[in-house]
Formats: structure tokens, C-alpha cells, sequence
């Protein structure tokens, strides 16, 4: 079997990153450091993290 490329699940990333941290007990967490407006990646993590919000009934905060 020949494998050329392994790819993440950014959707996934954002998702559980943001369940984690409300998990530990942070309520106010923000999403940096992609432009869900420009990169790909950052929006399909972007996804993952506004479903993540609202999972847990929380607001997203863009920073």
C-alpha cells in the first residue's frame, strides 16, 4: 500500500480543542491564530469550534 499524504481533520481539531478546554473549566475561550475568512484550514477549524459553543451554550469570540 502506497500512502502519499496524511491529512488532519480540522473540523475535529477545533472541536475538541475548545472541548477540552471547557472540560478543565475555562468558559471565555477565543479563537486566534487562522482567518476562518481566508485559509481554508482555519475556517473548517473555525467549524469546529462555533459547534463546539454551541455544545455548551457559549458565544464565539473572535481574536
Amino acid at each position: 500500500m502506497n500512502i502519499s499524504s496524511i491529512s488532519s481533520d480540522d473540523f475535529q481539531i477545533g472541536y475538541q480543542a475548545t472541548n477540552l478546554l471547557f472540560q478543565r473549566g475555562y468558559r471565555h475561550v477565543a479563537f486566534a491564530g487562522a482567518d476562518p475568512q481566508q485559509d481554508i484550514i482555519g475556517r473548517y477549524r473555525y467549524a469546529g469550534y462555533t459547534a463546539a459553543l454551541q455544545q455548551q451554550s457559549a458565544a464565539p469570540i473572535l481574536n
